[in-house]
């Protein structure tokens, strides 16, 4: 139990790669996969993943003469190591805020869904509204989100407008995510 313990926590890289398998039990990921969606380069995934399949927790499957690691059902700390990972918040909605207080052009942004560890309700777990947004700069911001998260993250980007235009036509895409559990966590439109 002692070598298992010093492998999961011994690195910065570990909660993020721990976090994308937990948030995708069923299927397996190359490394060029996690190195891409942890945002973490290549070698060290390479590294990490290696040392978790040493302790069992990972499995390596080849498939087209490429390998592919997956969870180890058997593994005997699974159930432990799952509910501590999955229930634990990889992203707080402050750390959340945070990046996208720093993006220009954001008047309001609501957070439902997997952000507020509910079942998803709506089509989408984070709805932007604003104008003259870089998409470039957006973009980055939520790669960097879903790779704390460990999961892809279902968002909706529009304009102040057509946010305007949608709520006063009672659109069901706005009134599935205001109607259930949500939280606007930059509210510059006063809604």
């Amino acid at each position: 139990m002692a070598r298992e313990l010093e492998v999961l926590f011994n690195s910065k890289a570990m909660p993020k790669i721990l976090n994308l398998f937990f948030q995708n039990e069923e299927r397996g990921f190359r490394v060029k996969e996690v190195a891409k969606r942890c945002q973490i380069h290549s070698k060290t995934v390479k590294k990490e993943l290696e040392k978790l399949r040493k302790i069992s927790l990972l499995q390596r499957k080849s498939q087209k003469n490429k390998y592919f690691y997956l969870l180890n059902p058997k593994f005997p700390f699974l159930n432990e190591l799952r509910a501590m990972i999955v229930h634990g918040s990889p992203l707080s909605l402050k750390e959340l805020s945070y990046i996208l207080k720093r993006i220009r052009g954001i008047r309001l942004a609501v957070v439902s869904g997997i952000f507020l560890k509910g079942r998803r309700t709506s089509s989408v777990d984070l709805l932007i509204v604003g104008d003259k947004i870089q998409k470039a700069v957006l973009s980055r911001a939520i790669r960097r989100i879903e790779s704390q998260m460990g999961k892809e993250i279902n968002w909706c980007l529009m304009t102040t407008e057509e946010f305007k235009y949608r709520t006063e036509m009672n659109d069901k895409f706005l009134r599935d995510i205001f109607d259930f559990t949500h939280k606007k966590i930059i509210d510059k439109l006063n809604i």
